[in-house]
């Protein structure tokens, strides 16, 4: 089962949670592909200090085709790029991640309600936790950052602010570089 844990977020949160949106699947190309792989490999670098992450994706909003768009994909230790693989159904965890706003931790990651892609990109056999992190920033959605463990109940603490600074930083650094037009080449 998974949890939306709004209660715990201040009003400041919930106001970034609006519904306003910035095309970033139009600046995904090659040379961002690599800007936006060297900004996750530092925020992961940073969350293994707290969390043991297993599998992750890092997944962007077409808001004009309601799809998500899988950008980078973490396993075994290495982000993959290069493939972008798009979610169509609103009923993908990540969209709904991104459309309530907040962060959801699932213990039980085999009976999230997923995409069978989704599920083939974040879980193994051995999956035990799942995390999935909307993009927010500026009151714009900019995707979902999704992350598992092995570890049983491995990102209780992320829901509790651990980590969080880390994942904003993220956010807001993809926002400025989007805006600011560094990411399109």
């Amino acid at each position: 089962m998974g949890y939306f844990f709004e209660d715990e977020y201040s009003l400041e949160d919930i106001l970034r949670s609006s519904r306003m949106t910035i095309n970033v699947t139009d600046f995904l190309n090659p040379a961002a592909n690599k800007k936006i792989r060297d900004l996750l490999q530092n925020l992961l670098g940073r969350m293994g200090r707290f969390f043991n992450i297993e599998r992750g994706a890092l997944s962007f909003l077409d808001a004009q085709n309601e799809k998500m768009h899988i950008s980078h994909m973490l396993k075994n230790g290495h982000i993959n790029t290069g493939v972008t693989l798009v979610i169509k159904n609103k009923s993908s965890i990540m969209y709904q991640t991104l459309d309530h706003g907040f962060p959801v931790a699932d213990n039980f990651p085999e009976h999230i309600s997923s995409s069978t892609i989704e599920k083939k990109i974040l879980t193994s056999d051995a999956t035990r936790s799942v995390l999935m992190i909307p993009l927010i920033t500026d009151s714009v959605r900019i995707g979902v950052l999704s992350l598992s463990s092995r570890d049983e109940c491995a990102f209780g603490t992320y829901l509790e602010g651990v980590g969080k600074g880390f994942v904003d930083d993220f956010a807001d650094r993809l926002y400025q570089m989007f805006t600011a037009g560094k990411i399109a080449v």
